[in-house]
């Protein structure tokens, strides 16, 4: 074999292995790269640190790392209103949760966050809520964490049962804990209150009504409902009941 064939077969393998490290190195680096160019991971905000997940007034950290949803980009690409991009948050948030309730990474593949994101957005659209009141010209509301200030778990029950109770549905609120972890903390404390609802933190966002970026985080309460009567018990001295801020 002379010098020039051999030239040419070494550079042809050298070009072949070269093709070959650089196509496992993107593979390792990317391994569900189909997956990004869904683009879904513009409609969500960055998470933010359990530290940082602290309500003032509920004076209580975070039960759950939130993942906060982008409603400027929803509403324009989806054309979707206030009340669902509030429950679109909220779904998919209650899907993640109760995914890593069994798995034992706490992280989300990107297929699968396609998959809970996708899957919320069209149960969304398609009227199907996590927060299904009945039809009602009145609510009362209990926040959680000022109720344990002032009660001890096992009283929520005996206290639902009374006459304020009995008449009209009652959302149980908490600025801290998620949906599922306050259905959780109830199971813990053998706390099995009947027709009672759950709006928790997964429900707040820092956007207002115009969907723009605002401090803090809070849930306009009005326009997820309707425009019903409010009660609230357990909100000492808060002059917006309709509009929880923490």
């Amino acid at each position: 074999m002379n010098f020039r064939k051999l030239k040419t077969r070494f550079l042809n393998y050298l070009v072949l292995i070269l093709t070959i490290s650089c196509g496992n190195a993107e593979l390792k680096q990317h391994p569900d790269e189909s997956y990004y160019s869904s683009g879904i991971e513009q409609f969500f905000l960055a998470e933010l640190p359990l530290w940082a997940n602290f309500s003032v007034l509920g004076q209580c950290e975070k039960s759950s790392s939130i993942q906060y949803l982008n409603f400027s980009k929803l509403k324009i690409n989806y054309e979707l209103s206030y009340p669902e991009m509030v429950e679109l948050q909220a779904q998919f948030n209650f899907k993640r949760e109760s995914y890593f309730s069994h798995a034992s990474q706490k992280f989300l593949k990107p297929v699968e966050e396609v998959s809970f994101f996708t899957n919320s957005l069209e149960q969304v659209k398609g009227g199907i809520k996590l927060l299904k009141l009945p039809k009602t010209s009145h609510v009362n509301i209990i926040w959680l964490e000022n109720f344990l200030k002032n009660h001890k778990m096992e009283e929520l029950g005996p206290i639902l049962e009374g006459d304020q109770f009995l008449e009209y549905p009652t959302i149980l609120f908490s600025s801290c804990m998620t949906r599922w972890k306050m259905e959780e903390f109830l199971k813990e404390k053998k706390v099995y209150p009947e027709d009672v609802h759950f709006v928790g933190a997964d429900w707040l966002t820092p956007y207002d009504l115009t969907s723009e970026l605002g401090p803090g985080l809070f849930v306009n309460l009005s326009k997820v409902i309707g425009e019903v009567q409010f009660s609230i018990f357990e909100i000492d001295n808060y002059n917006s009941p309709l509009e929880l801020k923490f």
